[in-house]
């Protein structure tokens, strides 16, 4: 089976910056938020954001365990973040989830 590396992006719009994070490949077949959390300022010119991207796509892993307490978890992800809560992310924001693979972005 051929490796889909993923990673997302997020545009919030209030603070003007840019959230890129890895996704990676859990055991059970689900997707999690995993390292790199590259944060860009909202000017960041175009070709260091898909720099930055590709680096993200890049550290994808598979098959991570499962986690076992899923808002221990979630807890993991706002301190790496530097969020204070999750829907922080979401409100006024624009996400995009990036899919690589065999070297083609979809």
């Amino acid at each position: 089976m051929e490796l889909i590396q993923r990673a997302a992006i997020y545009k919030l719009i209030k603070k003007d910056k840019f959230l890129i994070h890895g996704v990676s490949t859990l055991q059970m077949g689900g997707g999690i938020a995993s390292e790199p959390f590259i944060w860009l300022n909202g000017n960041t010119v175009l070709q260091e954001v898909v720099r930055q991207l590709l680096y993200a796509l890049n550290k994808t892993k598979v098959d991570l365990p499962n986690p076992l307490d899923w808002k221990e978890s979630s807890k993991k992800f706002l301190q790496k973040t530097g969020l204070k809560k999750q829907s922080d992310l979401y409100k006024d924001s624009i996400h995009v989830s990036i899919f690589m693979k065999e070297g083609i972005i979809f």
